[in-house]
């Protein structure tokens, strides 16, 4: 179930969007193909683990999101909070772009 105002995503046994207060509807009826997204790139991200929290707090606000890196560290299996050199490229639609980036910014210790 997903709600057709803010697009939160519930189990189906919840009929009600707990934020806008409207009625669910069955997410099977959205057309919406993600090609159609418009997606953007949050700043470079440097290591792997600043990039797995990022993600993982964008998929609990059901912020769309992939991430892109480069291939010999994620051949590997390298980890690390700060390898030189890795970078790690998070994209997120367009209309989801300043809550990501506020959430980004928040990880990563940056200040506006």
């Amino acid at each position: 179930m997903i709600c057709p105002k803010c697009n939160a995503e519930y189990l189906d046994y919840i009929k009600d969007c707990s934020d806008c207060k409207i009625s669910l509807i069955d997410s099977s009826k959205i057309d919406l193909q993600i090609s159609d997204l418009k997606w953007t790139a949050l700043p470079d991200i440097q290591g792997k683990i600043y990039a797995d929290m990022i993600t993982d707090i964008l998929n609990q606000k059901s912020i769309p999101n992939y991430a892109r890196m480069d291939w010999a560290f994620s051949a590997y299996l390298v980890d690390g909070a700060n390898l030189p050199g890795q970078k790690i490229k998070i994209f997120v639609p367009k209309k989801n772009l300043k809550q990501a980036l506020s959430i980004t910014t928040s990880i990563l210790g940056i200040h506006k």
